[in-house]
């Protein structure tokens, strides 16, 4: 079995995104390639204030003589000090240079990979998916919904997955999600009423009530269709 991850995959969400904070939209995942860099910058920060490690007195005696440690382990170094060097580089493009560095009293990884990350802006649904005591499931399609990112016919579709793309519930139009959610007439009729005897009759339905009126209404118009197939075929 091939267990290699390929990274070339189309996934529902991006990965950046995925490793962004609940918040911002995210789900909070702990984005190891950014974690591993902030890791090796530990090991950095004790060459630079020289820690009492024999590693680190053997890198300092070796290449030290030979002038300022960071010019002379680029040619010659072996691969984990070119990754050390590496990163030395990138994290003082950010700021965090040696000076900032040997401010901060006690090193963090998880501060250092809060810096790499960079800030989010907060999304405004943030609230739906973070404190929602809905199962997993309900939470994962509402998270994909939010996002535009479930299955629809219409992004089937385009990838070649689907040829017929109406819409299940009316079938009137292509199905997206504006169709099932506010464009379709099922789900116009339970925001219309929902509106209504909220603002009129002061009357607050649940989800779960939302839902089975959706499918009462459905089956008020199959058994429609079915009286008229069924008045069509007694003509005949």
């Amino acid at each position: 079995m091939d267990r290699r991850v390929d990274a070339s995959r189309k996934a529902f969400i991006a990965w950046e995104q995925l490793c962004s904070s609940k918040t911002a939209g995210g789900l909070n995942l702990l984005d190891i390639q950014t974690w591993n860099k902030a890791a090796i910058n530990k090991l950095q920060r004790s060459l630079s204030t020289k820690k009492d490690r024999l590693w680190v007195k053997w890198v300092h005696m070796y290449y030290g003589k030979q002038g300022t440690l960071w010019d002379v382990l680029a040619p010659q170094a072996s691969w984990m000090e070119r990754k050390i060097l590496q990163i030395h580089k990138e994290l003082e493009v950010i700021g965090w240079n040696e000076e900032y560095a040997n401010q901060i009293d006690k090193f963090s990884i998880k501060q250092l990979y809060k810096a790499l990350r960079g800030n989010y802006q907060k999304v405004e649904w943030r609230k739906l998916t973070c404190n929602d005591a809905a199962c997993p499931k309900r939470i994962s399609i509402l998270y994909l919904a939010l996002q535009s990112r479930l299955l629809t016919g219409d992004r089937l579709a385009t990838s070649g997955c689907a040829e017929d793309v109406h819409c299940g519930v009316c079938g009137t139009e292509d199905e997206s999600h504006n169709c099932i959610f506010f464009r379709c007439l099922f789900s116009s009729q339970v925001w219309q009423k929902e509106r209504n005897q909220r603002i009129f009759r002061k009357i607050t339905r649940t989800p779960a009530m939302l839902a089975k009126q959706v499918v009462q209404e459905r089956l008020k118009v199959a058994a429609k269709l079915g009286a008229v197939q069924f008045a069509c075929v007694t003509d005949l």
